[in-house]
């Protein structure tokens, strides 16, 4: 039909740091069957980024997850919820906070957004620094006032 939602996948946002996948899985239970869920982790630092997705086995669930669980306050902290995107894709409403984005991977394996590829002709950053220091004389990075 052209669109990109995975009918049964939400996204949860300001998870708290301390919430485990099972713990997550254990707030959506009662709503629905689970067939997924994971937690987005930066993957350089391993450490968790506050959100996550929850995948159920029927549409009905997720739709039940949004309703009731949208600004449900989980230890001290109201969650967003709303139906996942496909990657790249914008929802229709565009209300998550900095740092949130409501987007599930392209394909039906979860990935984190560290997983895109890098675009055609885009330097690394050594080669831009190392370009930087040839043309300007200074390094680049923090505190260099680039």
């Amino acid at each position: 039909d052209g669109s990109s939602l995975h009918p049964c996948k939400i996204f949860v946002g300001n998870l708290p740091f301390s919430l485990s996948q099972d713990g997550l899985a254990a707030i959506f239970r009662p709503i629905g069957t689970i067939i997924g869920v994971k937690l987005v982790e930066d993957r350089s630092t391993g450490k968790k980024k506050g959100f996550g997705f929850v995948t159920f086995e029927k549409p009905e669930s997720a739709d039940l997850a949004i309703s009731r669980m949208h600004g449900k306050e989980v230890d001290g902290r109201p969650l967003t919820v709303k139906r996942a995107t496909a990657r790249g894709e914008k929802a229709d409403e565009d209300d998550a906070p900095d740092g949130e984005h409501s987007r599930a991977p392209e394909d039906e394996e979860w990935a984190t957004a560290g997983t895109r590829k890098a675009k055609k002709n885009q330097k690394s950053f050594k080669a831009k620094a190392e370009e930087q220091e040839k043309t300007t004389g200074k390094m680049m990075g923090w505190g260099s006032g680039d």
